[in-house]
């Protein structure tokens, strides 16, 4: 008896041991791909803030929105994702610093899918409305916009301590966010104004932008040169070149508001 009962308990501390290895394994695994992609995204943006900064033909209005994408994706790698990474390897945290990653993650995560947005509406009226982009495209309404990018997610990340929720980490997200369960009303707000609403204008902007460019690649192009102009008909290779990049581009819209 005392044979068999030693080696069970030598057979479950094994098991024991083999499932810890397995966690940490995956806790590994699972830093490493935080770290990863947050560095990937702090040199991108970087990247992308320095060559609009450095090339003048780049300093546009469309420009300018990409700027607040980038910043606000540059902010959530900083004050999010590597923290998280940190927090993931067993670092210790207190309720005020997972309430201020958890702020962190509303504000910039929420102002990056609504820039997303403004970009989209932004390159419909280019496309739709060439003639009158200027007019309704103007310097005061682009800042009037950017702030509100900036505004509207400050709103919704601060509507937590103002309602008395709490910040808490969650092991499944490797994040720290507030306990939608606590009030549902607040879930419902930060689901429809910070996700569905601006997917849904992103999604329906870049439909009708391939829309069009689907119906001038299908119409053909006029091309003309110093002595005339002459009618360019339209390719199969440009068709599928669009109906390709249109469906690149709807997937690409529908991760970044995972």
């Amino acid at each position: 008896m005392d044979v068999n009962s030693s080696s069970d308990e030598d057979n479950k501390t094994e098991g024991l041991d083999s499932d810890g290895v397995r966690i940490r394994e995956w806790i590994y695994v699972h830093f490493a791909a935080v770290l990863l992609l947050a560095l990937v995204a702090l040199v991108g943006n970087v990247l992308v803030i320095t060559v609009i900064a450095q090339t003048r033909s780049l300093h546009t209005t469309t420009s300018v929105f990409i700027i607040a994408l980038s910043i606000s994706d540059l902010c959530t790698s900083l004050t999010v994702m590597l923290p998280s990474a940190v927090i993931i390897m067993g670092a210790n945290y207190n309720h005020h610093l997972c309430g201020f990653l958890g702020f962190c993650y509303i504000q910039f995560r929420m102002a990056s899918i609504i820039a997303l947005s403004t970009i989209s509406i932004e390159r419909f009226t280019a496309i739709q409305a060439p003639l009158k982009y200027a007019t309704l495209v103007t310097k005061q309404r682009t800042a009037v916009t950017v702030s509100l990018v900036g505004i509207i997610p400050l709103v919704m990340a601060t509507m937590p301590f103002t309602l008395g929720l709490d910040y808490a980490f969650s092991r499944t997200k490797g994040l720290c966010v507030p306990a939608f369960r606590e009030n549902l009303a607040y879930a419902l707000v930060v689901l429809c104004g910070g996700v569905c609403v601006p997917l849904f204008i992103t999604l329906i902007m870049y439909c009708c932008i391939a829309n069009v460019a689907y119906k001038q690649a299908k119409r053909g192009v006029i091309v003309c040169d110093e002595n005339h102009c002459q009618y360019v008909p339209s390719r199969k290779g440009e068709l599928k070149a669009v109906r390709t990049s249109c469906a690149i581009t709807g997937k690409s819209v529908l991760d970044s508001h995972k």
